[in-house]
């Protein structure tokens, strides 16, 4: 009898240190939402209540002038008609695609935690105000911040990647960090947001999204486990893809630059605020994709049966 009582132990601690564990984890993500909440304020009061703030913001918008008319008439087509298609189209695509995995209510949860920031950006605009320091701005002083188009795209990618089996997580998030960066040189290249808009839209992003990854944690419905217990992790997307991207966007700017340079259209401050607001997006899903990696609802058995890691997550 002595000899089944530690065996009789070791499969009741895990379900014992899981409760805690989750409660952790939960807590993890809370911590997450409000530093970017924090961050997501810190940039309106310096962006948007301060006169140096406006002016380099102004400054950075108006430098997009600097680049190809075609170009920039191509962005803001594709912003226009691209960014709503894409929550349209992925909203129940999600929910269907975590459904057939087995993940139901993790894929309705992760779903409208999209929907959501689309609501809360669009509010935000609306209720925030905007008083104009500058008094010859270039642009339209009305208020921009967030920007709805770019906080819908983070959303996206995010749940992207809290979404994808286990094995293939790495490499989506590496697809998204990219597509999110694409997405970005569109948006101030179409001239509809400032750069601290797009920031404000990431920050936001991040915010419902970590939100949405605590609810799971504090959940205990199997439907709401992203990962299957056992799955294996994928491989790891090497630090230059990040690189790459930014060297790409670098020359494609360089290549689309104005022949004639306007000086009321400085080209620096517009081609150094794309390459920051790129390099924040794709840090924002590396990091946290790394983040879910290890930790929404990843149980570890001790002892799990062979093959019992062979569930449809990991094919």
């Amino acid at each position: 009898m002595t000899g089944s009582d530690p065996a009789r132990r070791s499969e009741a601690t895990p379900n014992r240190a899981r409760p805690a564990t989750e409660r952790r984890r939960a807590l993890t993500w809370v911590l997450v939402a409000l530093v970017a909440a924090a961050l997501c304020a810190v940039v309106h009061l310096i962006a948007v209540r301060t006169l140096p703030g406006q002016r380099i913001d102004d400054v950075a918008m108006q430098g997009r002038k600097a680049t190809d008319l075609g170009a920039r008439r191509a962005a803001t087509a594709a912003m226009r008609v691209g960014t709503p298609a894409l929550v349209v189209v992925f909203v129940p695509a999600a929910v269907a695609v975590a459904w057939r995995r087995g993940r139901a209510l993790a894929g309705v949860v992760v779903a409208g935690a999209v929907v959501l920031t689309v609501a809360v950006a669009r509010w935000s605009k609306d209720a925030l105000p905007r008083v104009d320091l500058l008094g010859d701005a270039w642009v339209a002083p009305d208020n921009t911040f967030p920007s709805g188009h770019s906080a819908a795209a983070m959303a996206v990618a995010l749940a992207s990647v809290a979404l994808s089996p286990r094995v293939r997580r790495r490499p989506v998030a590496a697809v998204a960090a990219v597509a999110v960066a694409v997405h970005s040189t569109a948006m101030l290249g179409s001239g509809w947001h400032r750069p601290s808009d797009v920031l404000g839209g990431f920050a936001l992003a991040v915010t419902a999204m970590a939100l949405s990854f605590a609810v799971l944690h504090g959940t205990r419905q199997e439907d709401c486990r992203v990962d299957a217990p056992g799955a294996r992790r994928g491989p790891a997307p090497a630090w230059w893809v990040e690189v790459a991207t930014l060297a790409a966007v670098a020359a494609v700017l360089l290549v689309l630059r104005n022949r004639s340079p306007n000086p009321d259209h400085p080209f620096v401050a517009f081609f150094g605020a794309v390459l920051l607001v790129d390099a924040v997006a794709m840090g924002c899903v590396r990091a946290v994709a790394v983040l879910v990696d290890r930790g929404i609802r990843r149980d570890q058995p001790s002892a799990a049966p062979a093959g019992a890691g062979n569930s449809r997550e990991n094919t």
